[in-house]
């Protein structure tokens, strides 16, 4: 038997950076964390959060910024595996210095560490990697502005994160922690992860600690800690995430389908994929007359049902036509139109079973 450990400040940590990558990355998060059957209830648990946590000064984009990969320069600073996840978060830990925090900045969306911005070379080399880069014009004026003041983006930096974190989660709550601490089974869940195909083995591990998440709902990270030992960071609607992850990998539930598919708004939006390619939810704002909330709505009941998928450019994350789904549901609905061996024999014959078939 595994041995469950659970522990609080990881996913405290987590929920406090997520609160900063979704207001950088609405479209993002919009997109990817709305399951089908809760569209409208997880569209606006994600806006009200936006809303909570705003204004976040611009200078902290290159911080919380989603690159092509999903990743964020302060997960990936402050999520690396070892026992360190365990401690209580300090902000003004995150960089020792404003050199390193710069270094930093660089090699993530530059890839040139390397370089020291206080000579002049160092500089020039700065300057052509930001023109030369696919980052759009916020995120290059949010460099330039690092570079121009470092010490102040980290003040920035670390006064927002300490005042964020003293934003209260029992609004958001969706269950207790000691009930979600109760329902937790390793076993279970280990099935689970690995039906929804899931690269999470933690058969590998002796010991397991868990932490929920409250903001981030449908967190699902595993970290290495060494020594035999796993950190499984959990949102608090995990199970559902997985369960839609699973349903998105099976045959095409026709039901799901013809719910999603059933509502002249979103065949508009279809239709209007199918005329471009690919939409942007500025796109569907601007053709469709729809509001941004109700946009999102829609496209995120269709992403879910598996009719259209996204790809992100930077900050945009652009819909387009699922052609392989449509190709399975017309491969289930031919079923209904072509006639068994059996069928067209008794139909042939004018047996009874063709009759009962047709209804006469």
């Amino acid at each position: 038997m595994k041995r469950i450990e659970f522990a609080d400040a990881p996913g405290r940590r987590y929920d406090l950076f997520f609160l900063f990558i979704l207001y950088f990355n609405k479209e993002h998060c919009l997109a990817n964390f709305v399951k089908p059957d809760k569209a409208r209830e997880d569209t606006e648990f994600l806006e009200r959060l936006w809303e909570e946590v705003s204004p976040v000064p611009e200078e902290l984009l290159p911080f919380f910024l989603l690159n092509d990969d999903g990743k964020s320069l302060i997960t990936r600073r402050c999520f690396r595996s070892g026992p360190e996840l365990l401690e209580d978060f300090r902000p003004e830990d995150v960089f020792p210095d404003a050199d390193a925090m710069t270094g930093a900045v660089l090699d993530f969306w530059l890839g040139c560490a390397g370089a020291d911005p206080s000579v002049p070379d160092g500089l020039r080399k700065i300057n052509a990697a930001i023109r030369t880069s696919g980052c759009d014009y916020r995120l290059k004026s949010a460099l330039y502005s690092l570079l121009i003041d470092p010490k102040r983006a980290l003040e920035i930096l670390v006064g927002e994160l300490t005042a964020k974190a003293g934003l209260s989660p029992d609004y958001y709550t969706l269950k207790t922690c000691g009930e979600l601490k109760d329902s937790f089974e390793p076993e279970s869940f280990s099935r689970d992860i690995q039906s929804a195909g899931w690269p999470i083995d933690l058969s590998r591990y002796d010991n397991i600690l868990v932490s929920f998440c409250t903001y981030a709902k449908d967190c699902i990270r595993c970290s290495d800690l060494g020594g035999g030992q796993c950190l499984l960071l959990l949102g608090q609607d995990y199970a559902a995430s997985l369960d839609s992850l699973r349903r998105r990998t099976e045959a095409p539930a026709l039901d799901v389908f013809g719910t999603a598919i059933a509502e002249k708004n979103r065949l508009d939006i279809l239709n209007l994929i199918l005329v471009r390619g690919e939409v942007s939810i500025k796109d569907v704002e601007q053709e469709l007359k729809f509001s941004g909330t109700n946009a999102y709505y829609h496209l995120s009941l269709m992403i879910k049902a598996n009719m259209i998928k996204t790809r992100n450019r930077g900050k945009a994350v652009y819909y387009s036509i699922n052609r392989r789904f449509f190709d399975s549901v017309i491969r289930v609905l031919q079923k209904y139109g072509e006639l068994s061996a059996y069928s067209q024999k008794s139909c042939d014959a004018g047996g009874p079973e063709w009759a009962r078939r047709m209804g006469e």
